[in-house]
């Protein structure tokens, strides 16, 4: 349950500033001590994604529940700045601020109030809807698994028999049929072999393969290998020359493949280019012009096999997204609107 979707309760009547709150490590601190302290326990303690109590005035953390101890080191984060413990992407590449956080992308959302003159924050990572998380991703892969494991052998046989009738057929008017059955069977290992480089992406964080990547260079690469009349239907923006990210530099150049193929599929307008901005602050965005996606596909649109195209398979998304956890990033649908566009953004953790 979000913490946002509760009624936040009205604190008065406690004890004065003065007594409730005491010094941390020379900064006058906001440190919640006593009834506020013992309300915000009881209050975010249990809820399972991380929740952090902030000092507006000097953005310090006063309280955070388990949720939100670091994986790493298990350190306690009261007194640190908000933003050295968590990365914030701000509201300009997305209608909803996006966090980082233990190796966890989430949807950042936030809440005011106030006690003893002071205002404070509430600040909610609340796991993103329609991702699929771990136990899913994995119970499809092995779904896969057995899916080409049924699929291939039937479809061995049946090209070998195709191949003896093509062999012993003296008649002339039969080719065209046979050329269709083997397009037809073709298509089918063609999906057969996107399932499977689906199945062989590790679903978990491995950056044994990761180095400072030019990710211009990479960009650059990808456009100039497209046909010409491709290539004019796209505009890259970039604000340094040398943007590099770390990050394995093949994943890479396969997630802005999946995401500049989706784009030019479903771009709506042939007088608007496609968009790649690249920014430092480490998110690369493609966007397209392309209608609304309805919520009947929003809604999962990171699953695999969610499309709206009747002879795709509905994996790139998944694979783009499998493809930036193994370096701690991730893909968000990031607009959506007739105004603006379809967005998708790959951020990078720092």
């Amino acid at each position: 349950m979000s913490l946002m979707n509760q009624k936040l309760f009205t604190i008065d009547g406690y004890n004065s500033k003065e007594y409730a709150f005491n010094n941390n490590d020379e900064y006058y601190g906001k440190t919640l001590q006593h009834t506020i302290m013992e309300f915000a326990r009881a209050f975010i303690a249990d809820i399972s994604h991380p929740i952090f109590i902030i000092d507006s005035e000097t953005n310090r953390i006063i309280y955070a529940n388990e949720a939100a101890t670091p994986v790493q080191g298990e350190y306690d984060l009261v007194g640190e700045q908000f933003k050295a413990a968590v990365q914030v992407f701000a509201k300009d590449i997305t209608d909803e601020s996006i966090a980082f956080f233990n190796r966890q992308w989430y949807n950042l959302k936030e809440k005011s109030f106030e006690w003893e003159n002071s205002t404070f924050l509430i600040k909610e990572l609340q796991p993103r809807p329609g991702v699929p998380d771990q136990d899913t991703l994995e119970t499809w892969k092995n779904m896969i698994a057995v899916m080409l494991h049924r699929f291939r052998s039937p479809l061995t046989g049946m090209t070998g028999y195709l191949d003896m009738m093509e062999d012993q057929s003296q008649n002339e008017s039969h080719k065209k049929w046979f050329a269709l059955i083997n397009k037809g069977i073709d298509h089918l290992y063609n999906m057969m072999d996107e399932m499977e480089a689906l199945y062989n992406i590790p679903a978990n964080y491995n950056d044994s393969k990761s180095s400072e990547t030019d990710a211009v260079a990479i960009i650059n690469n990808i456009i100039l290998n497209l046909p010409s009349e491709i290539q004019k239907k796209i505009a890259f923006e970039q604000a340094d020359e040398n943007i590099t990210f770390t990050c394995n530099p093949l994943n890479l150049k396969q997630i802005i493949n999946v995401l500049l193929k989706n784009a030019l599929e479903h771009s709506a307008n042939e007088n608007e280019p496609i968009q790649i901005t690249i920014n430092a602050n480490r998110y690369i965005q493609i966007s397209n012009p392309g209608k609304v996606i309805p919520d009947s596909i929003r809604k999962n649109i990171f699953h695999p096999f969610v499309t709206s195209k009747a002879n795709n398979l509905g994996i790139g998304l998944t694979m783009a997204l499998l493809y930036a956890y193994q370096f701690g990033g991730s893909v968000f649908l990031t607009r959506n609107s007739e105004e603006c566009g379809i967005s998708f953004t790959l951020c990078f953790p720092n």
